[in-house]
């Protein structure tokens, strides 16, 4: 014990360790031991680093798991998870694919396909339509299907085997089992995926882009909405049905609900009593897709109608005209529809 002012220091009368007073009556101040004040602060910083390493390892675990949570729920979760993110960021990159200006296509990105066959007239008016520019080949993407391997300038086509088809009592085919093939192999491709809408048309089809563009546009169909369109009024105009093959038209959903669940909601029929159009109808329904409905998309002729002129092709209130079987009747439908000629935006 040490006296304030200097003295002596005894303990009071009162006892306890702090009640001291010096022999002048001042208060003395009680001295610890230099060992026992140097423990006392070790101990004080030891709590203090315990407590900071503490907090940062809290801080670490509340990151880690907002940042990859996922990681938790389970090593089964991770591939649809991944397969979620790949979707985002396709959806996002879209809007960069987009090919917008005075030269080029605006409106919905077009992802689009066609079946030939080999040899034959199919494979001429492809010819054509690739030095013009047209049908299929003014998409963002496409993908040319025959039976056995064609090529032509910076087109090869995949090959799917022979088609086989029989004839049908409506003057076509039963081709369901070909066309299965065919979406196989618009499956296996994937770059549907890229795009908003997904397009299968005939060779014989005079198909304008633009105005498909124009018409998809104005509909302001909800990216996530899983949709097909009807073409074709069948109640009005001769036809079986009112979603006809020479222009076939799916949204991306759609597409991948077809992916995902054809296989066990659409097998392939047995026997045959439908044309592959027929089919994908039924089965896009089967599997919950929605129907719109522009009839105006479609302007067909067929056996019993009266036949296409090719100036009735410069109509904007079409999209689509079928059929143009010969490459000159479709040059000259051509010849009517400036607004559908044009440099070729992809491949």
């Amino acid at each position: 014990l040490k006296p304030a002012n200097g003295g002596r220091c005894a303990p009071s009368h009162d006892g306890g360790p702090l009640l001291m007073s010096s022999t002048r009556g001042e208060e003395c101040e009680q001295l610890l031991p230099e060992a026992e004040k140097s423990a006392s602060a070790k101990e004080s910083r030891s709590w203090v680093a315990f407590g900071l390493i503490l907090g940062l390892l809290s801080l670490g675990l509340v990151t880690i798991w907002f940042r990859y949570g996922w990681l938790t729920r389970g090593l089964e979760d991770m591939p649809h998870e991944l397969q979620k993110y790949e979707e985002y960021a396709r959806d996002a990159s879209h809007l960069f694919l987009q090919r917008k200006g005075p030269e080029g296509p605006t409106g919905p990105s077009l992802f689009c396909w066609a079946l030939i066959m080999a040899n034959s007239g199919e494979e001429a008016l492809m010819r054509q339509h690739r030095q013009s520019n047209t049908n299929i080949f003014r998409c963002d993407a496409w993908l040319l299907l025959s039976d056995f391997p064609v090529s032509f300038q910076d087109v090869t086509s995949i090959s799917i085997g022979a088609f086989n088809s029989k004839r049908a009592p409506w003057n076509s085919w039963y081709n369901v089992p070909v066309f299965l093939r065919a979406w196989n192999k618009v499956l296996e491709d994937q770059r549907f995926l890229s795009y908003d809408w997904t397009v299968k048309a005939d060779m014989d089809t005079f198909f304008c882009h633009q105005r498909l563009r124009e018409r998809l546009g104005k509909a302001h169909v909800p990216k996530d909405e899983a949709c097909i369109w009807l073409n074709y009024d069948a109640q009005k105009n001769p036809g079986p049905l009112d979603f006809l093959g020479p222009i076939e038209i799916f949204s991306r959903e759609a597409m991948k609900l077809y992916q995902r669940s054809h296989a066990k909601v659409c097998p392939r029929p047995h026997p045959q009593t439908q044309g592959e159009d027929a089919f994908m109808k039924d089965c896009m329904v089967k599997l919950g897709v929605k129907t719109r409905t522009d009839y105006s998309l479609l302007q067909n002729a067929c056996d019993w109608c009266e036949p296409l002129h090719p100036k009735q092709c410069a109509n904007r209130g079409h999209v689509a005209f079928h059929p143009f079987k010969k490459v000159e009747l479709y040059s000259e439908c051509l010849a009517h529809a400036a607004d559908c000629i044009g440099p070729s935006p992809g491949r």
